[in-house]
């Protein structure tokens, strides 16, 4: 469909919802007040259907269908709590109604009432195991409760249904659907065929907001940059308030090295909502500033998506080797002292460190903020011990408790360095080994690149070990990964643990690190 034809067709949808509108405000029968609210809906009018129905249920008060698209009308205007009460109203008379038992169950997810949400579905799927809705919002469910395994199967199964239900030949009436599906899709790694469940529904309604910012942001992770910034931008234009379409246009934009445009979106985007944590994060990215640390649910979102394809993604395509250069130059340094040790793999993700130090290793705990990396994790069998939390909030909750930390990719969500030095310097024994990356910045302390990632100068570095207690025993530039077909070049540290008094336990006097063994890696494939 060619620019014309998309704006032919939704000025023609403009005007059938206009007319709709009218005879929304004429109060007929009860079916009369569903049908025209349900065409509604399907133009996405929503806001426009919330008068009749309001006049319909006041004449009507018991008529269920009325009920139904109501509180279908107040939840998707943000109205939840009055439309929780209408739910519970129409499954008081109708209590098998599939319909209302799901939208409930969403609405009670999205309230933190997770226990009551399920209940309600496992009674809408014994009554209607094919219902995709259904399937759906389970799926999202397990996914917020980081049952991830669980997850992407229910999401499969709702992508079955929901192609079902759609058929061959997919209509206005559709268009909703699509978007789940495609979201179902884009959750279980079916890039391509969420982008064109999209297409298909931004061609059915073209001023679909969530199908335009959705398939935006799809076409953002294929690098189809001018589509994607358009599909946004038309997101935005739909709906003027739709705060996060104006972030994800910012992130768009820092990432092309665009950070002047990238700002106007992300300040758009904090006076939409004030709450959005993101925004002001990549806000402060763009602006060249360096908050001390990036939002928590930043970082655990990222990895949760990230997790059933991470290893694939970051060791196969982007060949990122840099748990194999800090074993091995860490098992190297320390010799024949790297036997019945206690480690912690701080970050540990899908534990890629773990089966390279297990060997020295009496005691192996594996950390990270995401429930989904340490299921991963758990599945290698290699860890004693696995607990979700921050790192440093974890590291810190143990004293001269372990031999070595080992921190590969995490400093760069960390920002200021100083809490995780002062946990591990409590958590560490007098000689214990400090392993961790950084990605290079070539000027003084650390920033917040665009990526939304930080990067620390090798003099901030030390000048952090040296205040805790800390002496660089190592440091060597290496490639850790390939990023866009270029050499992604970070810094290992190996650092140690000083003994009472500040001096290194075997008697060696570089206690500051001056004499710290470096190493240039070869910068090739």
């Amino acid at each position: 469909m060619n620019r014309n034809e998309r704006r032919a067709r939704a000025r023609l949808q403009t005007n059938t919802a206009a007319a709709l509108h009218k005879r929304a405000g004429r109060t007929g029968s009860a079916q009369q007040a569903v049908d025209v609210s349900q065409r509604l809906f399907q133009l996405g009018k929503i806001q426009e259907a919330l008068p009749g129905l309001l006049r319909a249920a006041a004449a009507y008060p018991d008529d269920p269908g009325v009920r139904g698209a109501l509180a279908y009308a107040l939840a998707s205007t943000g109205q939840v709590v009055p439309a929780i009460q209408h739910y519970r109203i129409l499954l008081d008379s109708q209590p098998d109604t599939v319909a209302a038992l799901t939208n409930l169950a969403l609405l009670l997810i999205r309230t933190g009432n997770p226990d009551e949400a399920r209940q309600h579905l496992q009674r809408a799927a014994l009554l209607a195991p094919t219902h995709a809705n259904t399937a759906f919002v389970l799926a999202e469910l397990l996914g917020q409760q980081k049952r991830t395994d669980e997850a992407f199967r229910e999401y499969r199964r709702a992508a079955v249904l929901f192609r079902q239900k759609i058929g061959p030949h997919p209509a206005l009436q559709h268009c909703d659907d699509l978007v789940k599906l495609a979201t179902a899709q884009l959750w279980t790694g079916d890039l391509q065929s969420g982008l064109r469940s999209l297409d298909l529904a931004v061609e059915l309604r073209p001023d679909h907001a969530l199908a335009l910012a959705r398939r935006g942001m799809a076409l953002a992770k294929l690098r189809r940059i001018p589509e994607a910034i358009a599909s946004l931008k038309r997101a935005a234009a739909a709906e003027p308030g739709f705060a996060e379409a104006r972030r994800a246009l910012g992130e768009v934009f820092l990432n092309v090295g665009e950070a002047g445009v990238a700002q106007k979106h992300f300040q758009a985007a904090t006076r939409l909502n004030p709450a959005d944590e993101l925004a002001r994060y990549f806000l402060a990215a763009a602006r060249n500033e360096s908050p001390e640390a990036p939002p928590p649910s930043y970082v655990v979102q990222l990895f949760e998506a990230y997790a059933r394809n991470f290893e694939r993604h970051l060791v196969d395509i982007l060949q990122y080797r840099a748990p194999e250069i800090v074993c091995e130059a860490v098992l190297e340094l320390a010799g024949s002292r790297a036997a019945d040790w206690s480690v912690i793999d701080l970050g540990c993700g899908t534990g890629l460190c773990g089966p390279l130090i297990r060997r020295a290793s009496r005691h192996l705990i594996g950390v990270d903020l995401s429930a989904a990396m340490l299921d991963k994790a758990r599945e290698k069998s290699v860890y004693d011990e696995l607990k979700l939390g921050d790192v440093a909030h974890v590291l810190g909750g143990y004293a001269g408790a372990f031999d070595l930390a080992l921190c590969t990719d995490v400093m760069i969500y960390l920002g200021s360095l100083t809490p995780i030095f002062a946990a591990a310097a409590r958590a560490l024994k007098p000689g214990a080994l400090f392993a961790f990356t950084t990605e290079i910045h070539p000027g003084a302390g650390y920033v917040l690149d665009n990526t939304g990632r930080y990067l620390h100068s090798r003099g901030y570095v030390e000048e952090v070990a040296a205040a805790h207690g800390f002496a660089i025993l190592h440091f060597e530039p290496i490639v850790a990964r390939y990023q866009n077909r270029e050499p992604d070049i970070h810094n290992v540290f190996i650092a140690e643990r000083e003994a009472a008094g500040g001096c290194r336990p075997d008697g060696q006097d570089d206690c500051n690190g001056t004499g710290a063994i470096e190493r240039t890696a070869l910068l090739a494939k």
